[in-house]
């Protein structure tokens, strides 16, 4: 059943693929597909009903939501290449290439053949194998060997896609029960299914994350479920070092994405290199909000969106599921993004920073926040 649960240190140390004195030697960074919001899914002050993104009702609520902002909102983007603010183009013999994050994935069949979208699979691995179904015909790992073995679309290389991987195709701008993806391009999804991703859980060898087409969402499965696959190969390179903090230590850049974070939640105050105090804990409205002073409105803070704000977990770690050098004092809880639940606005994407999970909590809880501004 699917669980939702002062200064820096010396300038020239790198901790945890940190570094802190703002040097990076590194290849171009990997963008970050949009989460599909579109310019017509708007918050309006004091209703969750969408509107108009260019709706004066809209822009008096705030003017950096995430359906007037991203790669959809550029003239330059058209519905020709896939879903405004999504990039694809065909890759001979049954894959398609996404242009904007490098990667290359794999279509499935109708045929019942080994690449029917029909099959499903367990997700055992070397460390967790009680049923002895590693590297069989059923298991995903199997599945990527006997792909491998085809040399699809001239590969062998083909992987299980990491948690991000999977969500980055993730179109949020679909309501349930989905699927939550441009099927113009990926014709071959069935409603209702989950997608195993490579990592596994931190701390419980039994479970393993898994993306959910339905809605977006991600979580994690037993991994005796079957549960359908979709590989992935390639890719961008990961920048090396992820993050460099700025010469204050009040923000981070993430050289993966190009974007800008505050490292201390809002209400903590960074002092002595550790985020201390109480965060403070927003209703989604007033989240929207932020920043509030005029300095900030200046440099561009806005609340991130899902994927955005999904980015910056970390899931080999738990309780926070974070970097803690790059993010010290993170509350292991749930922070807001500026995404919608086009389903029913009275809800809105969130991330879970004690597990890294993303879903959709109600707009009246009252959770954390971390800002984000684009380095260009």
């Amino acid at each position: 059943m699917y669980k939702k649960f002062g200064l820096i240190m010396l300038a020239t140390m790198v901790l945890n693929g940190c570094a802190m004195d703002g040097r990076m030697n590194a290849p171009d960074p990997i963008s970050i597909n949009d989460s599909g919001i579109t310019s017509g899914q708007c918050y309006q002050s004091g209703t969750a009903v969408l509107a108009d993104c260019s709706s004066e009702t809209a822009q008096a609520l705030s003017k950096a939501q995430d359906g007037m902002l991203g790669r959809d909102t550029r003239s330059a983007n058209t519905n020709d290449d896939g879903k405004m603010g999504f990039s694809f183009s065909n890759v001979t013999g049954g894959c398609v290439q996404d242009n904007v994050t490098g990667l290359m994935w794999e279509i499935k069949t109708t045929d019942g053949g080994l690449r029917d979208r029909n099959k499903t699979y367990t997700h055992f691995n070397k460390e967790y194998d009680p049923s002895l179904l590693y590297h069989t015909a059923t298991d995903a790992s199997g599945y990527v060997d006997a792909v491998n073995a085809t040399n699809l679309c001239g590969y062998n290389d083909w992987r299980l896609p990491t948690v991000d991987e999977l969500q980055s195709l993730v179109d949020y701008a679909v309501d349930n029960p989905g699927p939550t993806i441009d099927t113009a391009w990926f014709p071959d999804m069935q409603d209702g299914l989950i997608f195993w991703s490579e990592p596994p859980y931190h701390g419980y060898s039994a479970v393993a994350w898994s993306v959910g087409f339905t809605y977006g969402f991600t979580g994690y499965n037993d991994r005796e479920r079957t549960l359908a696959v979709r590989l992935v190969r390639a890719g961008n390179p990961p920048a090396v070092p992820r993050y460099t903090v700025s010469a204050d230590g009040q923000e981070v850049t993430d050289h993966h994405t190009r974007l800008i974070w505050r490292r201390c939640a809002e209400g903590m105050v960074l002092k002595g290199g550790a985020c201390r105090g109480v965060p403070t804990a927003f209703l989604h409205e007033s989240a929207l909000q932020l920043p509030a002073t005029p300095t900030d409105k200046a440099n561009g803070w806005r609340l991130p969106n899902v994927k955005e704000l999904a980015s910056i977990t970390d899931k080999s770690r738990s309780e926070p599921a974070i970097d803690s050098v790059a993010f010290p004092g993170t509350p292991p809880r749930w922070f807001w993004s500026a995404s919608p639940y086009v389903g029913n606005p009275h809800y809105t994407w969130g991330v879970n920073f004690a597990t890294g999970a993303v879903n959709q909590p109600n707009r009246l809880n009252t959770y954390y926040v971390r800002l984000v501004r684009s380095a260009n």
